[in-house]
């Protein structure tokens, strides 16, 4: 019996070695990170043998100690497999950073270590040096990891070794209820806050809160406080010291982080190497993920930015992050302080990180938590976050790569803002990793715009025994041998996604402004510590509120739902929606971008300027639909905002504003925008995108399976000769294809296992008689 990867080798090995000679007549770096302008001619020219920057880059794990030598042969033998050497990371070889080695030793293990203090020595530029001219000798490139391990930010505990006071900050707290006619005792504190309570609330029998009554009676040392008539709640705030949930003990929202972090860690490069960074150094990879502080985060900064925001002042206001108050105000409250942290985090930290890196010719890429409860709780603002990248990204390990949902987000920063795409991919797949399997993540990545692939990842210690999962991607690895074959299919599928734009028809909102107000006990419980929280604390069953459940469920399903129905589409926050027109032909417009259907997934609330923008979109006619309930509020006014209110009325009444349930979605969507690709015979689980790059159309056809596919497509509002570009190959050759009536053309594909190609449609160039027979 042949293995069932079998087929897919014998696929594969006659694809050529590559030459990886650099291309003529395009300007490969304008703007690190950016997408290029490119002629139709030049793209395909190039096609067969890209500049090896869209090839893979190795994540190179240097965790032993260091030599150059054996970091130059190493370095050599990932370009001959067209494989860049990547990012260079400092770190161990163990599976976890905050693992113990001695005290849980895995049997038969031994955990190899890069030695601290040769991190950022002249041995280390040394070694990455040897390692960078192996590559400029095969045209490829190098880059590196900004610290020793992860989070990112502390430069290996150096930053706080020069500068204490950056230490990481979070409020603790401890409330007591008195009663009016009383004096209260307060202890010593950073600040204390009162609160007078109103009646209970009916529903939930909770005691609200009269957030009118909300100000701060005291500071700094012991102090009485006489109370006022009424029952009164007090709020002890307290500056601890304190982890963040992936272990960062530095202040991600103190602007004076980023500036000496870039003293640390990223200076040497630029004394060292000098105008090589932005050329044969073309990047800096923030393997992170992290979090901007723990629960009540805290800087003088942040309280600087939140009123400059509101106009308020934050110690006042700051018990209605986890209480919630008679007149709504909350929302407005939770709202504002998420946006202020996401600011300083996003902007403050990562984007001075992305403005070095321009300075010096380079992209700045990397990744943080990708899912709605995650980038509340570590993130804030998870598109705020991605627009500070020059090249956003995103993590996947293992085989998540066939999944959507972690794509689709940073899939759409990189659109609106014309920038590439990073992922690092496989990471830790350990037995499971099959070429199969990696063609179909390839594949996968491909069909969810990726364009910078990171295979995870390559050790330094070739110590087999102290690896901690099966076989890398080096010598070693059963697949070694074949590579290249992958490498030039990634290098040419890269190449072309990361030029021109997606043609989306549809938009789907972002829900995180409702998960912002939707905190819960656990979020900012104080007796929760991060010692007390697993890894993967979002397991804990009180962490996420029902209603972030509902609210994540209804978002995914709805991802899921339009990947499978083959839709093109993208996802917009309220910054990308501030920034559309509504056009003559009832869409929403903005760039090359034109929405003519926009989903609502379960929404509680949504700042007025966004739903503004929406009602005007469905008075000039175009289809919205939403997938559970309108907003309830609004982030500008709390809940029960009468504007919001009578919007969301208007918005009711109209026939062109329709619930839908996510079975039915495809359906609605079709009566306006009909699927571009559709079957006529042979359907099966394609994956497609859809492409234009200079006038031309691209579609992404991929399937999956490991079985052979063939399939009749209608392909809407396209003409012209039609032509498969082949990734594995680098071939480009002319396809029949049938012209119809109503402007479509019909086409019969035949697709090998697990086969992906670029459709390519040119309507500068009439179908000829040459073109007879199907896509085989």
């Amino acid at each position: 019996m042949k293995p069932r990867w079998a087929p897919l080798v014998v696929m594969l090995c006659g694809m050529a070695f590559c030459s990886y000679a650099a291309n003529e007549g395009e300007d490969m770096n304008p703007k690190p990170g950016y997408r290029q302008s490119i002629s139709f001619h030049d793209l395909r020219t190039q096609f067969k043998q890209p500049d090896m920057l869209y090839a893979p880059f190795a994540f190179w794990f240097y965790d032993a100690p260091l030599d150059p030598r054996l970091a130059a042969a190493m370095a050599a033998k990932m370009s001959g497999k067209g494989l860049n050497p990547g990012y260079a990371h400092a770190r161990s070889s163990g599976a976890e950073p905050y693992c113990k080695p001695l005290d849980h030793p895995i049997p038969g293990k031994t955990l190899s270590l890069l030695p601290h203090d040769q991190w950022l020595s002249p041995l280390w530029f040394e070694t990455l040096d040897a390692a960078l001219k192996e590559s400029e000798k095969a045209n490829g490139y190098f880059g590196f990891c900004d610290d020793y391990w992860w989070p990112m930010g502390r430069a290996d505990g150096k930053v706080l070794q020069q500068y204490p006071e950056l230490k990481s900050l979070s409020l603790g707290w401890d409330t007591m209820d008195v009663n009016g006619g009383q004096e209260a005792s307060l202890p010593e504190s950073f600040f204390v806050v009162a609160a007078r309570l109103a009646e209970k609330d009916g529903e939930s029998g909770k005691g609200l809160i009269a957030s009118k009554t909300l100000k701060v009676i005291g500071s700094g040392t012991p102090f009485t406080w006489a109370v006022p008539n009424g029952n009164w709640r007090l709020y002890v705030f307290q500056k601890i010291h304190q982890l963040d949930l992936d272990g960062g003990d530095v202040n991600y929202l103190d602007r004076r982080l980023a500036k000496a972090y870039i003293k640390i860690a990223y200076e040497p490069y630029a004394v060292y190497f000098g105008n090589r960074l932005g050329k044969s150094m073309p990047g800096v990879f923030c393997d992170h993920e992290g979090a901007y502080g723990f629960k009540l985060a805290w800087s003088n900064d942040l309280e600087t930015v939140f009123h400059a925001k509101t106009g308020l002042d934050l110690k006042t206001w700051l018990p209605l992050l986890f209480e919630e108050d008679q007149e709504g105000q909350y929302v407005k409250i939770r709202w504002n302080w998420y946006d202020a942290v996401s600011d300083l985090y996003s902007d403050g930290f990562f984007g001075a990180l992305n403005q070095w890196c321009e300075g010096h010719g380079m992209y700045f890429t990397g990744h943080t938590w990708p899912v709605l409860t995650q980038q509340a709780a570590m993130v804030g603002d998870y598109f705020k976050a991605q627009r500070a990248f020059s090249m956003p990204g995103q993590d996947c390990l293992g085989s998540s790569g066939l999944e959507v949902r972690a794509f689709k987000e940073t899939q759409s920063v990189s659109e609106f803002d014309g920038k590439r795409f990073t992922s690092e991919v496989m990471g830790v797949a350990g037995w499971q990793q099959t070429p199969v399997l990696m063609k179909q993540i390839a594949n996968s990545i491909t069909a969810w715009g990726v364009s910078h692939a990171i295979p995870h990842g390559v050790f330094l210690d070739r110590e087999l025994n102290s690896i901690p999962f099966p076989c890398d991607w080096y010598d070693e690895n059963p697949f070694w041998d074949y590579l290249d074959l992958w490498t030039d299919f990634v290098r040419r599928a890269s190449f072309v996604n990361s030029h021109g734009h997606l043609v989306p028809d549809v938009l789907l909102v972002n829900p995180m402004d409702s998960v912002w107000i939707s905190t819960c006990p656990a979020t900012f419980d104080p007796k929760l510590t991060n010692y007390d929280v697993p890894k993967f604390f979002f397991d804990l069953p009180n962490w996420t509120t029902e209603e972030v459940k509902t609210i994540e469920s209804v978002y995914s399903g709805a991802i899921e739902c339009l990947t499978r129905s083959r839709t093109e589409y993208m996802i917009a926050d309220r910054y990308y929606i501030n920034r559309m027109r509504v056009s003559d032909e009832a869409a929403l417009s903005i760039g090359e971008f034109s929405f003519k259907v926009v989903v609502l997934p379960r929404l509680t609330v949504l700042p007025l300027k966004v739903v503004k923008k929406l009602l005007s979109f469905a008075q000039a006619g175009g289809l919205l639909l939403y997938l559970d309930q309108l907003p309830q509020g609004s982030t500008d006014n709390g809940m029960n905002d009468p504007a919001m209110n009578h919007m969301v009325e208007k918005l009711r009444r109209m026939p062109n504003v329709k619930h839908s349930t996510l079975e039915e979605l495809p359906q609605f969507i079709s009566q306006t925008a009909p699927p571009q690709v559709a079957f006529e015979k042979g359907e099966f689980p394609m994956l497609q995108s859809h492409r234009r790059i200079d006038g031309r159309d691209y579609f992404w056809l991929v399937n999956n399976s490991e079985e052979p596919k063939n399939c009749r497509l209608r392909i809407r509002d396209v003409q012209g000769q039609c032509s498969i570009w082949n990734c594995e190959n680098g071939e480009i050759r002319t396809v029949a294809s049938e012209s119809l009536p109503e402007g479509d053309i019909l086409i019969d594909a035949a697709f090998e296992p697990c086969e992906a190609f670029w459709l390519v449609v040119d309507p500068q160039t009439k179908m000829g008689a040459a073109s007879k027979g199907t896509t085989r």
